[in-house]
C-alpha cells in the first residue's frame, strides 16, 4: 500500500499494512469534484525537488490539512483512498479495493472529515435535524465500511476540529444508518449479523459508479473478486454468487422491498393469481430471480434471520395424520437448506410445500421480525413456463395478486406457533426435502435492467412504451415486473408493469384499447385532442385498499386518456427520505407522478407514447399552474393515497 509521509505528504510504498513501522492513520471523506491524484502528488514532489520546498505545504487543502492533523496526533503516515491508489493500473485498483476493509481495519485511528457539518458541541451534534444526522457522509456507499471497520474513529468537522468518537456517538449513528451500537463499538462481530440486515445497511447508500455498489461491500461480507468497472450491475450479481459459495445464510434471498408485499399464509391463499397467466412471473420479469438487483431490495429485510438447525436431530421426519405442525420444528429437523451456482440456475436442496398444483413454498431457514414479531420466511416458486429440462423442475420466485403486484415472499406464522394444515385446505402437501433449481438472474440475453417491449417495436403499436426514457424519469425506481405481450398485441388483453421505488412504494401501469366506446354516448367536446383512432385509450388510478377484480374496468367518461387534460393526470407521490431522517418522513417536500401521453412521430396517429415522471416540488405553484393542476388531480387520479404506495393502472377493457 502506498502511504503519506504526514510531515512531507510524500508517497511510499508498503508491501503490507501490518508492517508499517508504528502504524498508520486513515482518512474517510466524501469525494469532492476535483481532488488530488497520485500522479499529482508525485508531479508535486517532483516539482518541490527541484525548487528544494515541502510538498505538504502547496499540497491541496484536503491532502494538508489531514496530514497535518495525523502529525499534530503523533502519526507518521496517513492512508488517503484520493492519491494513495495508482488507479492507473487496473490490478494495484483492484488490491487496493479489495484490501480497503482490512486497511481500515488496521489503522491506528480512522478520521472521518465531514466538510458539511460546521464545528459543533455533543448536544448540537444530537439534535433531530443537525448538520452531523443529514451529512452526505452516512448516504455514500464506501463510507459504510469506513465506519464500521476502524476500531478508533474520530469526526471531524469543515474546520477540521473534533466533534466525537464513533464510540462516543454510537447510539446516534445506530439512528442514522441503522448499524447497531454493539456492531459500531465491536462488542458484536459483523460475521454475527444476517447477510440480509447487512444488505439493509447500504439499501439507501449512493454510489457515483453502479459497480461500487457491490464493491463497497465485498469487506463487509469479507468477499475477495475481481473488480471489472464497465459491468454494471453484474457486478453485485457476482457479488451475491460469491457470498453463496462462502456462506450458508439463507437470508441473502429474503429480499423484499416492503412488508405491503409480504404476504402472511392465509391470505395468499385466496388472492394470487394462478401461475401461467399472462401476468404472471417470467424470464422477463426482474423481481422473479432468486438473487437481487441491487442493494435497494433488501431496504425492508434488516431483520431477517438464518435460523440455525440444533445439533442433535431426529434421523427420521414423521408426518402427524393431523396434518398439524410446528414449521419451526420442521426446519430445525431438516437440516440447513443449501444452495449451489450451475449454469441452469441455483441447484437448491430445501423443504418444499405446495399451496396449488402450480405454486409452492420454499422453506429456507430464515425467520423475519415484522411489528416486533418473529415470522417464518418462505419464498413462493412459480414453474418457469420455459424450462428447458423437463426432468429438472426450474422454478421462478413470486406471485402476482388480483392487485397485479408481485410478492416474493410469505409469511408462515410465529415461530411459537403451529400452522395448521387441514385436509380441505388449498395446501395441499405436507413440507418435503427436494431437489430443485431456481433461476437467479436473467439470462445473457436479458440482462438489462431495461428489457425491451416487442409490440412496442411495431409501427401499428397502440402504445409505444420508451422504458429507458420513463425510467430517467424515475429517480430511485425499478421496473419490478412485466407483461410477456407479442409484436401484434393490439391493446387486448391488457398488459401490465410495475415499478417499485426504493422506500417500498409501487407504481402499477395497465395498458389497453377500450372497444365498448360509442355505447356512452361521450360529448364531442371530449374528443378535442389529436388521437383519432377507432378505439380510445383508458387509463385508472387507484389505491392499494381498493381491490381490482381479475379483469380491470373503468368508467369511458372519466378515464379515457383523451379526456384528461392536456393528456396527463397527476398523483401525489413520496419523495426519498434524506440521511438522518426516517423512513416515514418527507424532509424534500411533497413529490408528485406526472403521467402523460403524447402522439408518436412514427406511427400514423393512433400510437400514444408513455412518459412518467417522478418530481419532487421545490415551490409554489403560479396560479394558472394550480388551476391546470387541479384540473389534472380530478377523478380517479385524486383519490386519497396510502402512504409510500402509489397504484397507477393504465388498462382496456374489450366489450
Amino acid at each position: 500500500m502506498w502511504l503519506l509521509s504526514t510531515e512531507r505528504a510524500e508517497l511510499r510504498y508498503f508491501s503490507d499494512p501490518e508492517q508499517v513501522p508504528e502504524g498508520y492513520a486513515i482518512l474517510s471523506h466524501v469525494w469532492d469534484a476535483k481532488e488530488a491524484s497520485f500522479q499529482d502528488l508525485e508531479e508535486l514532489r517532483q516539482t518541490c525537488a527541484i525548487t528544494g520546498t515541502i510538498p505538504r505545504d502547496h499540497a491541496p487543502d484536503k491532502v494538508r490539512q489531514c496530514c497535518v492533523v495525523a502529525e499534530r496526533h503523533g502519526h507518521l503516515w496517513i492512508w488517503n483512498d484520493t492519491c494513495c491508489i495508482n488507479k492507473s493500473s487496473s490490478s494495484e485498483l483492484s488490491e487496493a479495493l479489495n484490501s480497503m476493509f482490512r486497511y481500515y481495519s488496521l489503522a491506528k485511528v480512522c478520521y472521518a472529515y465531514l466538510r458539511d457539518v460546521p464545528t459543533s458541541d455533543a448536544e448540537t451534534l444530537r439534535q433531530e435535524h443537525s448538520a452531523f444526522r443529514t451529512s452526505r457522509w452516512h448516504i455514500r456507499g464506501w463510507t459504510l465500511q469506513e465506519l464500521i471497520a476502524p476500531a478508533f474513529l474520530i469526526f471531524l468537522s469543515e474546520d477540521w476540529e473534533i466533534l466525537g468518537t464513533k464510540m462516543e456517538m454510537s447510539d446516534v449513528l445506530e439512528e442514522i444508518t441503522s448499524v447497531p451500537a454493539t456492531v459500531l463499538k465491536m462488542e458484536k462481530p459483523i460475521s454475527d449479523v444476517s447477510v440480509a440486515c447487512r444488505m439493509a445497511w447500504a439499501a439507501k447508500r449512493q454510489t457515483t459508479r453502479v459497480e461500487d455498489e457491490a464493491y463497497c461491500l465485498m469487506g463487509i461480507f469479507s468477499i475477495n473478486m475481481t473488480t471489472l468497472y464497465g459491468e454494471g450491475r453484474h457486478a453485485f450479481q457476482r457479488l451475491q454468487e460469491e457470498i453463496m459459495r462462502s456462506s450458508i445464510d439463507a437470508s441473502l434471498f429474503a429480499w423484499e422491498d416492503a412488508e405491503t408485499s409480504r404476504l402472511d399464509l392465509d391470505y395468499s391463499q385466496h388472492s394470487l393469481m394462478v401461475p401461467g397467466h399472462p401476468q404472471s412471473c417470467s424470464h422477463r420479469a426482474p423481481a422473479a430471480y432468486l438473487l437481487a438487483r441491487s442493494p435497494a431490495d433488501f431496504s425492508t429485510s434488516a431483520g431477517a434471520q438464518f435460523v440455525l438447525p440444533p445439533s442433535e436431530r431426529l434421523s427420521n421426519e414423521v408426518v402427524p395424520e393431523t396434518y398439524t405442525t410446528n414449521l419451526m420444528t420442521s426446519l430445525e429437523l431438516a437440516g440447513i437448506p443449501t444452495f449451489s451456482i450451475t449454469p441452469y440456475g441455483i441447484h437448491a436442496h430445501l423443504k418444499v410445500m405446495d399451496i396449488s398444483p402450480s405454486l409452492s413454498i420454499g422453506l429456507i431457514s430464515c425467520v423475519i421480525n415484522v411489528r416486533g414479531r418473529e415470522d417464518i420466511l418462505g419464498l413462493f416458486l412459480s414453474p418457469c413456463t420455459s424450462a428447458m429440462d423437463s426432468r429438472r423442475p426450474l422454478f421462478h420466485i413470486g406471485a402476482l395478486d388480483f392487485h397485479l403486484v408481485s410478492h416474493r415472499t410469505v409469511l408462515l406464522g410465529d415461530t411459537r406457533s403451529s400452522v395448521h394444515i387441514y385436509h380441505d385446505s388449498p395446501l395441499v402437501s405436507f413440507p418435503q426435502w427436494r431437489e430443485i433449481y431456481i433461476t437467479h438472474r436473467p439470462p445473457p440475453s436479458t440482462t438489462s435492467l431495461i428489457p425491451h417491449i416487442p409490440s412496442s417495436c411495431t409501427i401499428s403499436a397502440p402504445f409505444r412504451i420508451p422504458l429507458p426514457d420513463i425510467m430517467k424519469g424515475l429517480p430511485d425506481w425499478i421496473l419490478f415486473t412485466m407483461t410477456l405481450t407479442e409484436p401484434s398485441w393490439k391493446g387486448t388483453p391488457p398488459m401490465a408493469l410495475t415499478f417499485k421505488h426504493t422506500n417500498g412504494s409501487y407504481l402499477v401501469v395497465i395498458l389497453g384499447i377500450c372497444r365498448r366506446d360509442t355505447e356512452h354516448g361521450l360529448q364531442p367536446r371530449y374528443y378535442s385532442s389529436p388521437y383519432q383512432g377507432s378505439f380510445p385509450h383508458w387509463a385508472i388510478v387507484f389505491t392499494p385498499n381498493e381491490r381490482l377484480s381479475e379483469t380491470p374496468s373503468h368508467d369511458c367518461l372519466r378515464d379515457h386518456i383523451r379526456c384528461w387534460p392536456r393528456q396527463r393526470k397527476i398523483v401525489p407521490a413520496p419523495a426519498l427520505p434524506s440521511a438522518g431522517h426516517s423512513s416515514g418522513s418527507n424532509p424534500l417536500g411533497p413529490a408528485e407522478l406526472t403521467v402523460s401521453f403524447s402522439r408518436c412521430p412514427i406511427s400514423s396517429g393512433d400510437t400514444l407514447v408513455l412518459n412518467i415522471k417522478h418530481c419532487k416540488l421545490h415551490c409554489e405553484y403560479t396560479s394558472a399552474g394550480t388551476d391546470a393542476a387541479d384540473e389534472d388531480r380530478k377523478g380517479r387520479g385524486d383519490v386519497s393515497v396510502m402512504p409510500h404506495t402509489i397504484y397507477i393502472l393504465l388498462g382496456s377493457e374489450i366489450l
